[in-house]
């Protein structure tokens, strides 16, 4: 029997992943006090609306890519350069769309002070579509206990780097910074564990070929995006970027079990089922 069928095994990869993600959330659930009382409520609302528009963006540039990979029958370094490639044109490409319309998008959802933050930010959308890629790869091959080890590693260092640069008094770019410290160590990690050097190729067959499942899995996580993330829009239109920031910090709490439970239970079923594909009676 494969292993992605045994039981067992599924069962360690959602311990793994349920263990990782308890884990950084409770990081963060140290982390965001402390920087509740070094920054200002407007400069969290700032990072929250920011990084609102830029994971929409990532999700759109992902075009589902990284679940079709998962769902793909082929696992070879072709394909994964391909992927790689993709998301180095396509994360390029809307980076520097969001951020030559950050004045537009900014005074579109009535927070004009977050502009220079959208625009510093916009370039985590390629760090964020590699990121994704590289853990599709590591999902494929239920490597969860490696994905927990790196997600950890990448939520602590920008916890680090966010509280030292608050101390330092670097305001909102404490909360840029600890973006980006996450999501560089969370693409470094799962790109040395995959043990591949990517490299750019063309034309990208697999990933055109890829793309008709992927826009289906974009728009389901786009419709959930909306609903989860809706509220933040409404609040900074209605109320500001300091409003924002409250409701961002509170909401963090509320969404924990979401996300350490079945976000966890959903990483770990997919490729588990997918590896199932051919024998309907399991």
């Amino acid at each position: 029997m494969n292993k992605h069928n045994d039981s067992r095994h599924i069962a360690k990869a959602a311990v793994w992943t349920v263990v990782g993600r308890t884990v950084s959330m409770s990081l963060k659930f140290l982390t965001v006090p402390i920087l509740a009382r070094l920054l200002m409520p407007e400069e969290f609302g700032a990072i929250a609306v920011s990084i609102t528009v830029v994971i929409f963006l990532s999700m759109l540039g992902a075009m589902g890519i990284p679940s079709a990979l998962v769902a793909d029958k082929d696992d070879v370094t072709t394909l994964w350069n391909q992927a790689f490639t993709y998301a180095l044109i396509v994360g390029c490409f809307l980076a520097v769309a969001s951020a030559w319309g950050s004045g537009l998008i900014s005074q579109s959802l009535g927070a004009t002070d977050i502009k220079t933050v959208l625009v510093a930010l916009s370039f985590l959308i390629p760090l964020n579509i590699l990121g994704d890629i590289s853990e599709a790869a590591l999902t494929k091959r239920m490597q969860f206990d490696k994905l927990a080890i790196w997600q950890v590693l990448a939520d602590v260092m920008g916890a680090f780097a966010a509280i030292s640069a608050a101390l330092v008094h670097w305001g909102v770019w404490a909360l840029v910074i600890q973006q980006f410290v996450s999501a560089a160590i969370r693409v470094a990690g799962n790109l040395t564990v995959m043990r591949i050097r990517p490299r750019p190729v063309w034309p990208l067959p697999d990933i055109l070929r890829m793309g008709h499942f992927g826009s289906r899995v974009m728009f389901s996580d786009l419709l959930l995006y909306f609903c989860i993330q809706g509220p933040i829009v409404i609040v900074t239109r209605m109320l500001g970027t300091s409003a924002t920031g409250l409701f961002s910090v509170s909401n963090r709490f509320v969404e924990l079990p979401n996300q350490i439970i079945l976000s966890s239970l959903a990483s770990v079923l997919f490729p588990s089922f997918v590896s199932m594909a051919d024998q309907p009676e399991r």
